[in-house]
This record gives structure tokens, C-alpha cells and sequence, in this order.
């Protein structure tokens, strides 16, 4: 069942989550920190659509799916930050500057400035597809969930997600060239790979597993980066 492939991704998420609490509590790294950023609530993105059928659509889904929308919008961002300590903690040299450790800061700002107005324009219609029951900004013709329902036509993928995988790509492919560690380079191309599939083809599993495997990338490129020490003048201040 698709629904319990979701709650699969949950658990999968809870224990990243704890994993990388405890790596920034023994590290105390602001590049941990802000990795750990938009893992506070992807366990819970994944945990409602996997509860989605047992509550049904109705004004109770809808509030709840709220979050998951919020969290992204607010919280994907800080990845673009974690890219520049990355790439500090690799000790490559044009990301040394504070200026450009500036720029992915405002970047993160501008994407997530760029997602405000949403919330207080999002409209959100209920998606049946399966056996998942989910609130989304689009439906497709397979995923309706009740008679006379009306399809309705997405805009495409918002920027800031584009952006955020975009940044962490380039910063793998310089830690790759850098360090030879491609792990950062290979999760991001799984995350677009995953992220082009359409939810009307498979619901939004492809985008969840892309993400568990990006923190994962992340997280695995901060710990190899800490450990092997490359710059360590940029790795205390990253």
C-alpha cells in the first residue's frame, strides 16, 4: 500500500532527525545546524499523506496538511546556507570569503521571501490517488476523490526547491573536484531525478524518497568534511 510506504518515510525521517541532533550536539557545527533545519518536519509531511486515508478529506486534513507547505517554504532554504559551510568546511577557495558565505545567506532569505505570499494565498484541494488521501495546490483527472470534483491545473515547481537543489549541486560538484567525495553531487541528481516525477503519475513518493536521500548526502558530506578536516581555519568558522 502506497500509504504505508509514506509512514515508512516517516520513521525513515524520525531517525535521521535524531541522528543529526546528537551529530550537532557533539559537533556544535553551524553547518549541522543548519543542515538539521529542514528535517524538523519532512517526518511530518510524510506521516500525514500516510494518515491522509484514515482521516479522509474534510476541514481536519486540510488544517493539518498546512504544515507541510509551511515547513517547506520556511525551512528547504536553509539547505542553500548548509551549502555554503559545505563548501567552506571543503576548503574551497572562492567560497572562503565572508561575502560569499553572505550571498547564500540572502539567497536563503530571498527564497524563502519569495514563498510569503503563499501563505496567504494558498488554496489546497483534496488528491485521492491509491490508497493516499492528501491535500495538494493541484489535481489531476487520476486523483479525485469524489463525483463533479474539478480538475485543477498546477503552475509547475516552485522556484526555491529548484534553487535550494541547483546550489547543493554545485556545491557537490566542487567538493567532488576538491576532495573526491561525490556523495553530495550524486544525491542532488537523484533529488531532481525524483522531484521531475509528476505526483499525478505517482504521488509525491519519488520527491519524499528524493529528499531521504539529499539529507542523507548532506549530512554524510558534513561528517566526511569534519572528519578530514580540509581547511580547518574555514571548518571552525563554517
Amino acid at each position: 500500500m502506497l500509504s504505508a510506504l509514506f509512514f515508512v518515510f516517516a520513521v525513515v525521517h524520525v531517525i535521521i532527525l535524531v541522528w543529526t541532533i546528537r551529530f550537532w550536539r557533539a559537533t556544535r557545527s553551524p553547518t549541522v545546524l543548519m543542515a538539521m533545519m529542514p528535517l524538523l518536519l519532512l517526518w511530518y509531511d510524510c506521516l500525514i499523506i500516510g494518515l491522509g486515508r484514515f482521516i479522509g478529506p474534510g476541514e481536519l486534513l486540510e488544517a493539518l496538511s498546512l504544515p507541510r507547505f509551511w515547513a517547506h517554504w520556511l525551512l528547504t532554504p536553509m539547505w542553500i546556507i548548509a551549502a555554503g559551510g559545505m563548501l567552506r568546511l571543503a576548503g574551497v577557495g572562492w567560497a572562503k570569503p565572508k561575502w560569499v558565505m553572505a550571498g547564500f545567506c540572502l539567497l536563503a532569505v530571498a527564497m524563502i521571501a519569495m514563498e510569503i505570499p503563499l501563505f496567504w494565498t494558498l488554496e489546497l484541494h483534496p488528491v485521492c490517488f491509491a490508497d493516499t488521501v492528501r491535500y495538494a495546490q493541484s489535481v489531476s483527472a487520476n486523483a479525485l476523490c469524489f463525483e463533479g470534483q474539478e480538475v485543477i491545473r498546477g503552475s509547475g515547481p516552485p522556484p526555491p526547491p529548484i534553487v535550494t537543489n541547483i546550489v547543493l549541486l554545485v556545491a557537490g560538484i566542487a567538493i567532488w573536484i576538491r576532495c573526491r567525495w561525490p556523495w553530495l553531487t550524486l544525491a542532488a541528481l537523484v533529488m531532481f531525478v525524483a522531484a521531475a516525477v509528476p505526483p499525478s503519475i505517482a504521488s509525491p513518493a519519488p520527491g519524499n524518497f528524493g529528499e531521504i536521500v539529499l539529507a542523507l548526502g548532506i549530512l554524510a558530506t558534513i561528517r566526511f568534511l569534519l572528519a578530514r578536516n580540509f581547511d580547518a581555519p574555514a571548518g571552525r568558522s563554517a
